[in-house]
């Protein structure tokens, strides 16, 4: 009779996928915050669509001054579409642009559907202040898994989002 032989391949832990739309004053942060994430990467409204037709995201990071300020298009955009309506968005006040926008921009981009609208400007580039974004958005993409899994009827944890 043969042996029977097992052999079992380590599965790479799947990872939270993030869009981001970004600018350059702070693509190299914002690379050391999401590092730990499957991040796409886009500098423009087009290719920003075009990301989001072909796959799905956790989650979706857009800068104000993303494509010359249209950040509010993608928004739209994203909250318009059935597919991604239930995709959570945070908006980033980033380094470029005014000194102080109008606080009506936080409140804009929260009434079309954003999670959250975070302020760079006022937590430092550093290790600290970069730590601190790094833990929003893991809780915010625990937060978000759960609530999906709530909404499917499923009482199982959020280990489908980080392999755990």
């Amino acid at each position: 009779m043969g042996t029977f032989v097992a052999s079992f391949r380590a599965v790479e832990p799947l990872k939270p996928r993030v869009l981001v739309a970004e600018v350059a004053s702070v693509a190299a942060r914002l690379r050391a915050i999401l590092g730990e994430y499957d991040c796409t990467r886009v500098r423009t409204l087009a290719e920003a669509r075009r990301a989001l037709a072909r796959e799905p995201y956790n989650l979706v990071v857009i800068c104000v001054q993303f494509n010359e300020s249209r950040m509010f298009e993608l928004l739209e955009h994203i909250v318009n579409d059935e597919r991604l309506v239930d995709t959570p968005v945070v908006c980033l006040r980033d380094e470029e642009g005014p000194a102080s926008p109008p606080a009506g921009i936080a409140l804009s981009a929260k009434a079309l559907g954003a999670r959250f609208f975070l302020d760079l400007r006022k937590l430092p580039d550093s290790e600290t202040g970069n730590a601190r974004l790094r833990q929003l958005f893991h809780h915010l993409l625990l937060l978000e898994a759960d609530m999906n899994a709530y909404r499917a009827g499923r009482r199982d944890d959020v280990r489908p989002v980080f392999g755990r």
